[in-house]
């Protein structure tokens, strides 16, 4: 839980600092609104398939939670550099029609897996709780949400402060006047700027998932250890449901008897 707490708190300065390049990119590298639209519905529509492959991905690395999360995360690092750097390249910059088809099949691709990332992520987190549980009794939940406000009470200041640097970065001028962006020439004129704008607009957010797998290369309860804990667990809820049972019954026999002397 604490090698989660610490890889949360070195992505957080970074992940959504106030800024959000697919509003710039839309708008301006793939040439307004109404030719954006046409590269979005093959990510939403793999994301939705992606619910299918919850129990084949559960099956992938014989089971291991783990390594399955570091696949997924490795696959979206590549296909998001992949585009990332053929925009820092200028090929396809100024061709809307060029950049949206590489950002769409590439999206495509890295959305693939969204469904079953969120269930096996969700299931490793159960686990800490569960594992905390083992050893001492006790459930983790609450003071986990209190440590992640924590976190981002200390990464939101950095937000801000990321976002200006990454602006600086790219050469972006907010005072050009969205109509003139939209002109394809423009982009082509300033592609150095665009082909930063798009670099980000693939890799920026997976930069923080990469650094959130880094605790899973040191967790390591699966296998026996899993199915020891989870054993123990079961008997140890089992006697405290029996436990809380029994004493419900004796306050109804209690109150019964108390009842039939008044």
């Amino acid at each position: 839980m604490l090698r989660n707490f610490i890889a949360s708190l070195a992505g957080g300065w970074w992940s959504r600092g106030g800024y959000d390049w697919w509003v710039v990119t839309q708008l301006e590298i793939f040439g307004g609104a109404v030719r954006t639209w046409p590269w979005v519905p093959p990510r939403e529509i793999t994301g939705v398939i992606s619910l299918s492959l919850v129990e084949p991905f559960k099956k992938l690395f014989k089971g291991s939670y783990r390594k399955t999360v570091i696949f997924m995360r490795l696959w979206d690092l590549l296909l998001g550099s992949v585009p990332a750097i053929i925009g820092l390249s200028r090929n396809v910059i100024g061709d809307w029609w060029k950049v949206g088809l590489v950002y769409a099949i590439f999206q495509a691709l890295i959305t693939s897996n969204d469904a079953p990332s969120t269930v096996l992520e969700g299931e490793i987190g159960r686990e800490i709780s569960d594992y905390t549980e083992y050893v001492t009794g006790e459930r983790p939940d609450g003071s986990i949400g209190l440590i992640t406000q924590l976190a981002e009470k200390v990464t939101d200041p950095l937000k801000a402060l990321m976002t200006i640097a990454v602006f600086k970065w790219s050469g972006y001028d907010p005072g050009i006047g969205s109509n003139k962006r939209w002109s394809q020439d423009i982009v082509r004129e300033n592609s150095a700027m665009y082909s930063k704008a798009f670099f980000l607009l693939n890799l920026a957010d997976i930069v923080p998932t990469i650094l959130n797998i880094i605790p899973l290369f040191f967790y390591d309860l699966e296998g026996k250890k899993k199915e020891d804990m989870y054993a123990a667990l079961n008997e140890r809820r089992a006697l405290i449901a029996k436990e809380s049972t029994a004493t419900t019954e004796m306050k109804a026999m209690v109150e019964m008897m108390a009842q039939a002397d008044a």
